[in-house]
């Protein structure tokens, strides 16, 4: 069932700002007042019910700016009231439509960022995988700003009032870590465990090579019976199906990868791959 919404003019000392919201700040708003003054709120103020500040009062979902810059020139501002549901999780909508809706408005500062995913991840229990899926972003981004909260007190001020780049805090916490492994006798994060270079005991040897010979890659160097570009496809369809089992454990459904090539125990590609053009790499 899709939420009630209606539009109507609301008194400003009823509307509330939201302590979900990650924006901290409203930053700049002169022209934005200038713009209300002027010619009244144009976009509404997005609101759900407050009724624990008292009768028709609300709190902001979406326009903490708009309504920072309206309530000091406007006694009442347009808004749009959103009745949801009554199962609905509203902290963590709160914080997903001030990140998700940050990209049409002055941005989020990197620390707004890094707390609200923090709020997600620690209080809520969101994965990185849930939260990338929710908010668009991908995983790697989202660590990345995750990683700024394992920054002193006082860094995250720099960083709050840009005298150290979002960038530079990040790679001081990555060399710290570095030393701190290096400290407890352990390896880097960048040292792994490494197999062999492609040779005949390698697991995908067999699909690396019949692959090489399907393709008629005669005139190119060879490893262990493959050549390069043969080695390559048969390890990212490996990972692809690493990468789909992944997907699905994180609860993101199935995601298109690269189908395995048919091969027959004897290690021939079967006839019906041939005929589609698979082993070309089409």
């Amino acid at each position: 069932m899709a939420d009630r919404i209606e539009t109507r003019m609301i008194p400003v000392d009823q509307i509330h700002p939201n302590p979900d919201n990650p924006r901290h700040s409203p930053g700049n708003i002169t022209g934005l007042t200038r713009s209300i003054n002027e010619e009244e709120l144009l976009q509404p103020i997005l609101v759900i019910p407050a009724p624990q500040f008292g009768p028709d009062h609300v709190v902001i979902e979406d326009g903490f700016r708009r309504w920072m810059a309206g309530k000091g020139v406007r006694r009442a501002l347009r808004c749009q009231v959103r009745f949801p549901a009554p199962e609905e999780n509203r902290a963590v909508r709160a914080i997903f439509t001030g990140l998700v809706t940050d990209a049409h408005k002055e941005a989020l500062k990197p620390m707004e960022k890094a707390e609200a995913y923090g709020r997600l991840r620690d209080e809520f229990g969101l994965t990185l995988a849930e939260i990338a899926k929710q908010s668009g972003l991908t995983t790697s981004t989202i660590g990345y700003y995750l990683t700024l909260l394992e920054l002193s007190d006082k860094s995250k001020d720099d960083v709050r009032t840009g005298k150290m780049s979002a960038d530079r805090a990040v790679s001081a916490v990555r060399e710290h870590r570095k030393k701190d492994r290096v400290k407890k006798g352990q390896k880097p994060v960048n040292v792994g465990w490494e197999p062999d270079a492609f040779n005949d005991g390698h697991h995908l040897n067999k699909k690396a090579r019949t692959m090489c010979v399907a393709r008629e890659h005669s005139g190119r160097r060879r490893f262990a019976g493959a050549c390069h570009a043969c080695w390559e496809t048969v390890i990212r369809q490996d990972q692809s199906k690493v990468d789909a089992v992944e997907y699905g454990d994180a609860g993101l459904g199935t995601v298109p990868f690269v189908p395995p090539i048919p091969i027959t125990p004897d290690g021939a590609i079967r006839t019906n791959a041939t005929r589609n053009g698979i082993h070309r790499g089409l």
